[in-house]
C-alpha cells in the first residue's frame, strides 16, 4: 500500500478487528447409537407408559430406631404379680386362722397361721399368734397323746405306750412325769435303754426331789450295767425316802446292801 505525500504512516485509520463469534453449543440428541443408557431406559419407559411420564422412585422413609426397651420393666411386672399373689394367699390364710379360733379348733388355726407365716416370714405380729395358738394346740394334743398312752399302759402295750408318751413329751418338753413315764414303758419293753435314760435324766431334772424319777433312772442304769451311776441315783433317793424297801432292794442289786 502507497502513502499519500504528505501523510505519516501514523496518521492512518487503524484496520478493523475481526471478531470471531463462539461456536453454538451442541444440540443434545435423543436418538441415535448416540443415546446415552439411562435415555434409552427413559424412553422405554415413556412408550410403556402411553406418553406418560414415569412416576418418581419412591422415596424410602427415614428408619427410625425402635424405642429403648426398659430393662426393669419386666422385673416390675414379675414382682407385681408375685404381690398381688402374696396378698391374696395371705387373705385367704389368716380368714381361715380366724374363723378356726373362733370354734376353738386351734389344731386348724395353728396350721393357718403357719402357712400365712410362710407368706410373710418377717411379721413380727403374726409370730405372736403362732406362737399363742401353737400352745393351746400343743395343749390338746398332748391330752390326746396322754389318754392314749394311759390306756396302752394299761393293756400292757409298752412299746406303744413309750411312743404316745415320747410324742407328749414333745409337745409338752417341762412335763417331767410324761418323760418318767416315756422312760419306765422304754425299760419295760426293753428298748432304747440309752433314750430312755435321756427321758429319765429329763424327767429328775424338771423334779429333782421326786424319788420316782430318781428309781426309774436307776433301773435304767443297772439294766445298761452302769451300777455307778445307779447307786449315785439311789443314795439321792434313799435320803429322800430312808425307810423305801424298793431303794433297799436295788441298792443290794447294785452291790451295797
Amino acid at each position: 500500500r502507497t502513502t499519500s505525500p504528505g501523510m505519516d504512516r501514523s496518521d492512518a485509520p487503524p484496520a478493523p478487528e475481526v471478531v470471531t463469534p463462539p461456536p453454538p453449543p451442541p444440540v443434545e440428541r435423543t436418538s441415535g447409537i448416540q443415546l446415552s443408557e439411562q435415555a434409552r431406559r427413559d424412553a422405554l419407559a415413556r412408550r410403556l407408559l402411553g406418553g406418560r411420564a414415569s412416576p418418581p422412585p419412591p422415596q424410602r422413609e427415614a428408619s427410625l430406631p425402635p424405642p429403648a426397651a426398659d430393662p426393669d420393666a419386666l422385673r416390675r411386672h414379675y414382682e407385681q404379680k408375685i404381690a398381688l399373689v402374696r396378698e391374696h394367699m395371705m387373705k385367704e390364710h389368716l380368714a381361715a386362722a380366724e374363723q378356726a379360733v373362733a370354734a376353738t379348733d386351734w389344731v386348724a388355726a395353728t396350721n393357718a397361721y403357719r402357712l400365712a407365716l410362710q407368706v410373710s416370714p418377717d411379721d413380727a405380729e403374726l409370730k405372736r399368734q403362732v406362737a399363742t395358738v401353737q400352745a393351746k394346740a400343743n395343749l390338746v394334743l398332748a391330752e390326746a397323746y396322754r389318754k392314749q398312752a394311759v390306756y396302752e399302759e394299761k393293756s400292757g402295750k409298752s412299746e406303744d405306750a413309750a411312743r404316745s408318751w415320747q410324742r407328749v413329751t414333745r409337745l409338752l418338753p417341762d412335763a417331767a412325769d410324761a418323760h418318767a413315764h416315756a422312760a419306765a414303758c422304754m425299760l419295760k419293753a426293753g428298748i432304747e435303754l440309752r433314750t430312755a435314760a435321756t427321758l429319765a435324766q429329763r424327767a429328775v431334772t424338771l423334779e429333782p426331789n421326786d424319788v420316782k424319777h430318781r428309781i426309774t433312772l436307776a433301773e435304767i442304769y443297772l439294766a445298761g450295767g452302769l451300777t455307778l451311776n445307779a447307786r449315785r441315783e439311789l443314795e439321792a433317793a434313799a435320803r429322800m425316802a430312808p425307810d423305801d424297801a424298793n431303794i433297799e432292794a436295788l441298792m443290794k442289786r447294785a452291790g451295797k446292801g
